[in-house]
C-alpha cells in the first residue's frame, strides 16, 4: 500500500513538472528561445559582423512589433 502511494504521488509531481516546463515563446507551429547575446541589423538587412548571434541563432529587431525591422535586436533560435 505505502509502494502505490509513493508511486502516485511520484506521477502527480512528474505530470505536473512535464506540463508546467516550459519550451519558449510560441511561434507559428514552433517555439523560439532567446540566444545569448544582442545583436544589430543593419539598414540592407543584414547582421552587423561585430555583433552577430551565436550559430544556431538567428536576430529579430527589438522593435519588430512596431514595424521597425533594423537596429538592435535580440538573438533568437527556433
Amino acid at each position: 500500500k505505502l509502494l502505490s502511494f509513493a508511486l502516485l504521488a511520484f506521477s502527480a509531481v512528474a505530470m505536473i513538472g512535464l506540463s508546467s516546463a516550459s519550451h519558449g515563446i510560441p511561434y507559428g507551429n514552433d517555439y523560439i528561445t532567446q540566444c545569448p547575446g544582442r545583436c544589430y541589423i543593419n539598414p540592407d538587412g543584414s547582421t552587423a559582423t561585430s555583433y552577430n548571434c551565436p550559430g544556431g541563432c538567428g536576430c529579430i529587431s527589438s522593435r519588430y512589433n512596431e514595424g521597425v525591422y533594423t537596429g538592435w535586436g535580440t538573438c533568437w533560435r527556433r
